[in-house]
């Protein structure tokens, strides 16, 4: 009996990873345009904030892979993966601030993803706040033969991330770790934006884990 299992998982609060190597970068970026928030047109307040907001991240370089901004009524984050130096967030950073405009032109929310970072903007509230409204999934269609023995191993890792991450400070949320299953090793990796209370990345990462059959 075989089953397919998956590469990457987000949420825009967190993100779940478990990695049987092969390559993502044709995955990449991957936009989110959201209609629902409405849109702005040229030369308003509300561009000239957005591209304020942009500039600052591009601008900007952070120890610990976390941007959070706010100019006028718009409302940033960005997020890079935990195992990056801090020149190559940057670099990611840049990339994203300058494709975001380019993929979702005028509109008031977006979140764009990359292997290595991600980036979004709002005009609502988005700070210290759990969202799993979005969510952006890839599929590895390699087979495993045991599926209960990967399921376990898979799920025992994840909650032992869950938890290191969760626990990780104000300053990073992050965990990897990697369990052998049925002949074949799952790497993993679990984050969340450090603006979460401990609980919140917990919840948010067990959703996540939870949803992995669903994708």
């Amino acid at each position: 009996m075989t089953m397919s299992y998956l590469e990457l998982t987000f949420f825009l609060s967190c993100l779940l990873i478990q990695l049987v190597p092969f390559t993502v970068a044709q995955y990449f970026p991957k936009e989110e345009c959201i209609s629902d928030r409405g849109d702005y047109t040229d030369n308003s307040t509300y561009q000239t904030d957005l591209n304020s907001l942009l500039t600052s991240f591009s601008n900007t370089q952070v120890k610990y892979g976390f941007y959070n901004f706010s100019v006028g009524e718009v409302n940033g984050i960005g997020l890079c993966r935990g195992d990056l130096t801090p020149d190559t967030c940057r670099s990611c950073i840049n990339n994203s601030s300058q494709d975001i405009r380019r993929l979702c032109p005028n509109y008031k929310e977006a979140v764009l993803y990359y292997d290595q970072c991600t980036l979004r903007y709002s005009n609502r509230s988005i700070f210290g706040t759990v969202d799993t409204s979005d969510s952006y999934a890839l599929q590895n269609t390699q087979n495993v033969s045991d599926i209960d023995l990967f399921t376990q191993q898979r799920d025992d890792l994840l909650l032992d991330l869950r938890e290191k991450a969760a626990s990780g400070g104000l300053l990073k949320k992050y965990a990897t770790g990697e369990a052998v299953a049925d002949f074949i090793t799952i790497y993993a990796l679990v984050q969340c934006t450090p603006d979460l209370e401990d609980q919140e990345c917990s919840d948010c990462v067990a959703d996540l884990s939870k949803a992995i059959p669903i994708f």
